[in-house]
């Protein structure tokens, strides 16, 4: 109805809009307005047709001074009084009608006198009709999501799923924990907390998991050629990582000096995102280097990612066919295996299996588990069963209204199905997380390797589900608002850039005794990573995604292409190639 009505270029849809903006006495104008068009119906139309068309013509409404009040009465009375098959031309007639109304309204409140303006705004309980407008304009700035739900992507037009914007903040929260470890976990008082904060790198493995699987499985799989290659998925997925990881190896490599042999030798292995994925390590003097920590260390969890990215689709189309219980029992079986981690890395157990004596030997062992991805697999496999778990309980076929299946084309968001422990996640997960920082604190350092590689899963998914939802409180009045949604584009950038920036301060103002570098170090930080997102990454990603809609290769297209021309000669190369 809404693209009817703007393909006829009748300007009915801002009529409200253009009333409300006009420079009249605030003598109770807008509920003057709501009056006349709830008698209206066709303006009852148009007012929901011009807040579904698009989000400009509704910010429209937003700057217009509290009109979207207004728009959403009358969507409100249309609902109720279920009106369907309005023509365009009666919709345009009713608008004429209404804005010879709204006229009529204007000028009779123009003529108001000061004792009528100030009777009507001040009257006892109610707000001046001014404050409700600004205060309408900044809960519009503050919740850009509020109107569409969760992941404010639902219902939109081309069958594409849901999204899940809130879900950036968990990420934040988690890097700015993270980095808070690096930075100050030798801080008196501050200390016995400190290796709490570092187990919340496995979010990023569960969240990766739990968002690529989602996307996949929520929607119908491809075949034939409209799915791609192993090769082209990955390097889809490398379009968002990588400049930012270049970005930040290129500084390291510009500012830090007295590099070794080994060192140098493992560039390539770095630039080339591979240092995770064998534990190479070297005695240098008093200490020990190994690859995945070498140049900006906290990059080798990309390094593990880029590994799991090869399994994500075969294990997306796994449990696509799968039930809630199979999914469920799976999430705790990889919960579970976190356990090895924690037998094997107490007391070296696993190194002295292995007959590693040395300091060497030890170290390897603890970099594969720490570092690796045999270290992170479970978690990984867990975020995607988690991912078929949300769609299971939180949303429904789109078409049909029942449970998503396996043939499902479009989801949509469904919060009441899912249970309460899952709606409310957020706050239950948090909650239980700071059960554990402050009233189990020492738990930590026995059972370091299992809450560290995976121990963390069941509090992490609670958040995760939670924000997915998006009925929580946390979720509702935190995570989507617009400073959290700005910090949660920023926090892989920030994650990045932690050494980076750390590093450069140190060399060239100290750190140690440095306690004002110290203090200002994080809005630093958060002000370093913007600038980094605004002006390096995000121009370099809509370069590459406006190269490939129109087409044009560069030297990775003509490589994979070339790649996928030997894949599909058969034998084990065409593996790769499906």
């Amino acid at each position: 109805l809404a693209q009817a009505i703007l393909a006829q270029g009748s300007p009915s849809p801002f009529a409200l809009g253009e009333a409300a903006q006009r420079p009249v006495g605030m003598s109770g104008m807008p509920s003057k307005v709501a009056d006349a068009a709830a008698g209206a119906r066709g303006v009852a139309a148009t007012a929901t047709a011009c807040l579904q068309a698009d989000q400009e013509y509704a910010g429209r409404d937003v700057e217009a001074g509290g009109s979207k009040q207004v728009a959403m009465a009358c969507a409100e009375q249309l609902a109720s009084r279920r009106v369907e098959g309005t023509d365009c031309k009666q919709i345009n007639s009713a608008d004429s009608a209404a804005a010879s109304t709204m006229d009529q309204t204007n000028s009779t409140s123009s003529s108001a006198t000061p004792s009528e303006e100030a009777s009507a705004e001040g009257e006892p309980g109610k707000a001046p009709r001014c404050c409700e407008g600004y205060a309408a304009a900044f809960r519009a700035w503050m919740y850009p999501l509020s109107s569409g739900g969760a992941g404010a992507g639902a219902g939109r037009p081309g069958g594409s799923a849901p999204r899940l914007e809130a879900l950036d903040a968990p990420r934040w929260v988690a890097s700015i924990q993270i980095v808070c470890y690096h930075m100050y976990s030798n801080k008196a008082g501050f200390s016995r907390y400190a290796t709490w904060l570092a187990t919340w790198t496995q979010l990023f493995f569960l969240l990766s998991g739990f968002v690529l699987a989602y996307v996949e499985l929520a929607k119908p799989p491809k075949t034939g050629a409209a799915r791609p290659s192993l090769l082209r998925y990955v390097r889809r997925r490398l379009t968002v990582i990588y400049p930012a990881f270049f970005l930040s190896l290129l500084l390291k490599v510009a500012y830090e000096g007295g590099k070794t042999a080994f060192q140098w030798a493992m560039l390539p292995v770095q630039a080339l995102l591979m240092q995770s994925w064998l534990p190479l390590c070297q005695v240098e003097g008093n200490s020990i280097s190994c690859s995945p920590w070498l140049y900006n260390g906290e990059s080798w969890f990309l390094s593990v990612l880029l590994l799991y990215w090869l399994a994500l689709q075969p294990l997306a189309e796994f449990f696509r066919r799968r039930g809630l219980r199979f999914c469920g029992a799976t999430v705790v079986v990889c919960w579970l295996f976190s356990f090895f981690f924690q037998w094997a890395g107490n007391n070296n157990t696993l190194a002295s299996l292995l007959g590693f004596s040395g300091q060497l030997g030890v170290n390897v062992v603890m970099v594969a588990i720490r570092s690796g991805p045999l270290g992170y697999i479970h978690v990984f496999v867990a975020g995607v069963a988690a991912a078929r778990v949300f769609l299971l309980v939180a949303t429904r076929d789109a078409e049909t209204g029942s449970q998503v299946s396996a043939t499902t084309r479009r989801v949509e968001l469904c919060e009441a199905s899912a249970p309460a422990l899952l709606r409310y996640g957020c706050c239950l997960g948090y909650f239980l997380y700071a059960v554990l920082l402050f009233a189990a604190t020492d738990w930590i350092d026995p059972y370091y390797y299992f809450f560290h590689n995976g121990g963390m899963m069941p509090i992490m998914l609670l958040i995760l589900i939670g924000a997915a939802i998006g009925q929580d409180p946390i979720t509702t009045w935190v995570f989507r608002s617009k400073p959290m949604l700005v910090l949660g584009r920023i926090s892989y950038m920030q994650y990045l850039m932690q050494h980076v920036l750390q590093g450069w301060i140190e060399l060239n103002f100290g750190w140690d005794g440095n306690i004002v570098a110290q203090a200002i170090f994080v809005p630093c930080l958060m002000v370093f990573s913007y600038a980094c997102q605004r002006w390096v990454e995000k121009p370099y990603t809509e370069y590459q995604r406006w190269k490939q809609e129109k087409k044009i290769k560069g030297v990775d297209d003509r490589a994979i292409e070339w790649l996928e021309a030997r894949f599909a000669k058969g034998g084990a190369w065409s593996f790769f190639a499906r």
